[in-house]
Order: C-alpha cells, then structure tokens, then sequence
C-alpha cells in the first residue's frame, strides 16, 4: 500500500492541502514551528522515532524511468552505530505495472534495478532525516528492515526509546492506536479497535499468514505505520500496518509476535549504507540482504 507516483507526476501534499483550504507553504510552516510539549508521552516517544522513508527506483527497462514509492518506518532497535526501522517488503521494494498493456497489465511488471532510501519528517518539505539502506527481508511476511547512521539522525533531531513488543494475542474491540503517513503527507495518529482475527494477505494468497484486522483510517502512505496498544502507563508495539481493503475501513496489520523473533537481533555490516544505494540483486525476497559482510581492509604498509 505504499503510496506510488511517478517522478511527473504533482505532489499529493499540495493536493491535500488545496481540498484542506491551504497552500503547501502554509502547511509547512505549521509542521515547523509547532512548540515542543515539556513532557511527552509514550505515544509521542514512539512518534518521535516513526519517519516516512521514500523509495527511489530506476526501471531500465522502461527507459530508465524513476519511480518512487512512499511507506512508514518505525525505529525498534539502536545499537551503538546504526539506528533500525520496521517497514514492509512491498515498501522498499515496489514494481512498477506496464500499464502501456492494457490487456496484461496485471501479469507485467518491472523490477527496479537501483534503490535508493531515504528518512524523511514529512511529505510536503521533505526534511531530510537520513539515508537508509535495506538489512532484511521478508516477501512472505511482507516485513523488511532498514537501517540508518545513528550520528546522522541525531544531527536531524530524530530520538530513539525501546520499543516494547505484545508477546501475546489481541482481543476483538481492543483499542489501538496506529501513527503514520496518511498520503505519505504528514504524520498522524489515528486510533481504532480490532475488528477480526484472521489472516492478512502475503505475497502468496496459497499460504495466507495469521494476523488482524482493525477498523482503523487507512491510506496510502501508511504501509508500514507501527501499531500500539496501551496497557495502563505503559505503551506496547502491536505490530505494523499491511494493506487496506478498498473502500473499506478494514486495515490489516501484521503482528509483532509473526516477525519480532527474526528481526530482534540483527546487525548491519560495520561498512554501513551506500550513499548511492543498493542494486536490486541486494535485495532478497526473504533473508539478509546480501553481501553483509564487508570488503576486507587494505593492510597498512
């Protein structure tokens, strides 16, 4: 559900700020000059460390055309270099449909040869917040991991707390809280309930994976948005947002309990993210990003 556009196409930003009575400029300056509150909640830590990532990829078999797709990253780990963000697969790594064919355009599709991330504050001036590189991937699952310079976000401003995942099922009508990027615009919080228990559509509709539905706001943009649950004072990491239903206030969202065994312990390569991005032979359907290990150094003469 990432929020795709081509590089011709208008900002979705200064769309929504026509239908909302504003202009671009004017919405910018109310992302940036809201006062700080002295003391921030759970949920506003959490948001702290919630950030839109754009993805850039270069078809060349479509006259190198660029495309970019929008998503949510949620920070759930910070080692003593990287910082690590939560999204979905279909996030970092988008197709592009051949809609040319009409007749086919739903068997055709083009694979980018070149990504690039990057770590933004907001979809209509793009702060730029860091640039990210993709560490793991899960195509079934519909989950992936980037991971970002921890000196570079600290410089943007951008926090880290723990997480805390919910090890445990969800109750149909359980009040959730969900933030992220509606339209891939600007951040928002949007609270539902679960609604249903079932499964959520993966990349294969053979094997279907166990997860929620929630009635809950959903738009492009918010793929990826982390999903939290409030347990007295305390705040607890419900899972991520997957795809919405059409028409539908149904979201599916994929549970912490599904991934968070995979993902706890990973470690970026001490070489850390290429400025220029990755090629798509990088990016595997499932597993770690290869190569992880980086090139030996020159021995000093």
């Amino acid at each position: 559900m990432g929020f795709l556009r081509s590089a011709g196409l208008t900002l979705a930003s200064t769309i929504l700020a026509t239908s909302l009575g504003l202009d671009a400029q004017a919405a910018s300056a109310k992302v940036a000059h809201l006062p700080p509150h002295p003391v921030k909640t759970p949920l506003e830590r959490m948001a702290d460390q919630t950030l839109l990532i754009k993805t850039e990829g270069t078809y060349k078999s479509i006259d190198e055309t660029l495309v970019s797709s929008e998503g949510t990253v949620l920070a759930y780990k910070r080692d003593d270099r990287f910082t690590y963000f939560i999204t979905n697969y279909h996030v970092i790594q988008p197709t592009l449909i051949d809609f040319k064919n009409e007749k086919y355009r739903l068997k055709l599709s083009f694979e980018p040869t070149t990504m690039r991330y990057s770590l933004l504050d907001n979809g209509i001036e793009y702060g730029q917040k860091g640039d990210a590189c993709v560490l793991y991937a899960d195509k079934k699952l519909d989950v992936a991991v980037v991971y970002a310079e921890n000196s570079e976000l600290a410089k943007n401003g951008v926090s880290f707390t723990q997480v805390k995942p919910l090890m445990r099922p969800m109750h149909l009508g359980e009040q959730v809280t969900m933030v992220g990027y509606p339209l891939a615009v600007l951040q928002q919080a949007m609270t539902g309930i679960v609604s249903s228990r079932g499964t959520y559509n993966s990349s294969s509709d053979e094997n279907p994976v166990p997860g929620y539905n929630l009635d809950i706001m959903n738009n492009g943009g918010v793929s990826g948005s982390g999903v939290f649950v409030q347990q007295g004072t305390e705040i607890y990491w419900a899972g991520i947002a997957q795809s919405a239903y059409t028409n539908l206030r149904v979201l599916q969202m994929v549970p912490v309990t599904s991934f968070y065994d995979r993902i706890k312990d990973l470690t970026a390569p001490s070489c850390g993210c290429a400025k220029e991005g990755q090629t798509t032979a990088e990016i595997p359907s499932e597993g770690l990003t290869v190569p992880v290990n980086c090139p030996p150094k020159e021995k000093a003469e």
